[in-house]
């Protein structure tokens, strides 16, 4: 009898392949099948079956009232940080309280654009059905957490496991 090395194996159909070669059909069929599941969630993106729709045009409607009123809220926000009565050179430690101010002002306004942007997915996402679909394990968002924070994108788990992640 015929001894097989042991960097070979035995194929079902009698061939044998080296152990680089098992590994590389191995990574080949997983691409093949990560690729066909992403063109799958491509094609036809999975709906949120347990929002009505009653409660989506609520969601929508709270989703355009925020954004309008953090919008202006940013707008009056800038225009006192562009004032000029603002930048006076009085003394080094008011200047120096007016430069910490405009920088809490900025990282304020910079949180405000966040979450504008934040806004504008959600309501795309409301758009195109997919409002309420985690976009990490695809599972429905409960509704209570759409409520209390309406661009949510993770459900609880997820988001968990992500801030678990960022430590």
């Amino acid at each position: 009898m015929k001894k097989i090395p042991k960097k070979m194996f035995k194929r079902e159909v009698g061939e044998s392949r080296s152990v680089k070669e098992r590994e590389e059909a191995k990574t080949a069929k997983k691409k093949e099948t990560a690729a066909a599941k992403k063109g799958a969630k491509a094609a036809s993106p999975p709906k949120n079956r347990s929002a009505s729709r009653e409660q989506l045009d609520s969601i929508r409607q709270a989703l355009l009232k925020k954004k309008e009123s953090l919008t202006r809220y940013l707008q009056s926000e800038l225009s006192e940080l562009e004032s000029v009565d603002k930048h006076h050179l009085a003394d080094l430690e008011e200047l120096a309280s007016d430069i910490n101010d405009t920088d809490s002002l900025c990282e304020i306004m910079d949180v405000g654009n966040n979450t504008l942007v934040q806004i504008d997915h959600a309501l795309m996402k409301i758009e195109d059905g997919t409002y309420g679909l985690c976009e990490e394990c695809h599972g429905e968002i409960p509704f209570d957490r759409l409520e209390a924070l309406p661009f949510a994108t993770l459900c609880i788990a997820c988001k968990r496991k992500q801030e678990f992640i960022r430590g």
